[in-house]
C-alpha cells in the first residue's frame, strides 16, 4: 500500500477545487476545513454542470490568485436561496469560519431536500 501522508502537506489536488490555505502551499494548510472548501466547489459543479467559474477565470496568473485568496469563486444568481448559503457557507475565505461537517448534515439544504432515503436506495439500484 502506498504511502499518502505526504500528498497532505505538498498540497496536491485540482487547483479548481482547491482550498485557499491548501492552494498557499502551507504545510498546515490541510484539514477538515479544506474539505469543506472543496465540497462548496463540488455542489457548485454538480449544480451548473460545470467546473467551478471564478471572476477573471481565463487570465491564468489572476486565476491563481483568485484561488489563494478564497475570493472571486462565482456562485450563479439562478440557484435557490437556499442552495446558494449552503455554498457560500462552504466557500468562507478563512477555514475557521467554514461550517463543520455536522453543520452541513443540519443546514435547510440539506436537512429540507425532498430527496429521502428510499429515493437514494432505488437510484443505487439502477447503477
Amino acid at each position: 500500500m502506498e504511502d499518502h501522508s505526504q500528498s497532505l502537506k505538498l498540497g496536491l489536488g485540482s487547483p479548481l477545487w482547491m482550498a485557499p490555505e491548501v492552494a498557499k502551499l502551507k504545510r498546515v494548510g490541510y484539514g477538515f476545513p479544506s474539505d469543506i472548501w472543496s465540497l462548496g466547489c463540488s455542489v457548485t459543479e454538480m449544480s451548473t454542470r460545470n467546473h467551478p467559474q471564478y471572476i477573471n477565470g481565463e487570465n491564468p496568473l489572476k486565476l491563481d490568485r483568485a484561488i489563494r485568496s478564497g475570493k472571486g469563486l462565482i456562485v450563479p444568481d439562478h440557484l435557490s436561496h437556499t442552495l446558494k448559503d449552503f455554498i457560500n457557507q462552504c466557500l468562507q475565505p478563512h477555514p475557521n469560519q467554514r461550517p463543520t461537517a455536522a453543520d452541513l448534515l443540519a443546514h435547510p439544504f440539506v436537512n429540507e431536500s425532498s430527496c429521502t432515503q428510499p429515493d437514494l436506495t432505488e437510484l443505487l439500484f439502477l447503477f
